[in-house]
């Protein structure tokens, strides 16, 4: 009884503080998608729509019910696991490219663009969030880039930017 009662005690805690966690979350995805997207589209020359989207770990078939309720359902597969598995902390940023998932899926070159496409994106946000640009640090950014991308990437550095570069070889 005293276990179920602290249990439910920390569940209604948990369920209490993560719907704002979950909407902030969400809402600052879906700012870097669209950052990252045209970022993407101007980096990479190409037509595939890139999409981040925040995915909140719920059971099958009880994604729209109250995390309260979804949190006693799942009370005795938690104490066989020995931990929570659900709540913010669970949750996870699911990045589709053209539509399908980029893990395991698209060559090294376009994982590098995904990934100065959203480090571009947190720029331009941290930029408008600011009124400022932050201090923009990049490491080995042209490795697994061809010369075209690699111009085009250094292109879109902004150029009244502090920016500091590492490179693996010199032709980076």
């Amino acid at each position: 009884a005293g276990t179920s009662r602290t249990l439910g005690f920390w569940d209604m805690t948990l369920s209490d503080l993560a719907g704002p966690i979950v909407d902030s979350r969400t809402q600052f995805v879906s700012h870097l998608s669209r950052y990252a997207a045209e970022f993407f589209r101007r980096l990479s020359s190409g037509d595939q729509l890139l999409e981040f989207r925040y995915a909140v770990e719920a059971p099958n078939g009880l994604e729209h019910v109250p995390m309260r309720e979804v949190l006693e359902a799942c009370r005795a597969r938690e104490i066989g696991a020995g931990q929570s598995l659900l709540g913010p902390h669970r949750d996870d940023l699911k990045i589709t490219l053209g539509g399908e998932p980029v893990a395991g899926y698209g060559s090294r070159g376009q994982h590098r663009l995904i990934v100065l496409s959203l480090k571009f994106a947190q720029l331009q946000w941290l930029s408008d969030a600011a009124g400022e640009l932050p201090i923009l640090l990049l490491d080995d950014i042209f490795s697994e880039l061809d010369s075209y991308h690699r111009g085009t990437v250094a292109d879109r550095i902004p150029k009244d930017a502090q920016v500091f570069i590492s490179a693996a070889d010199i032709a980076g």
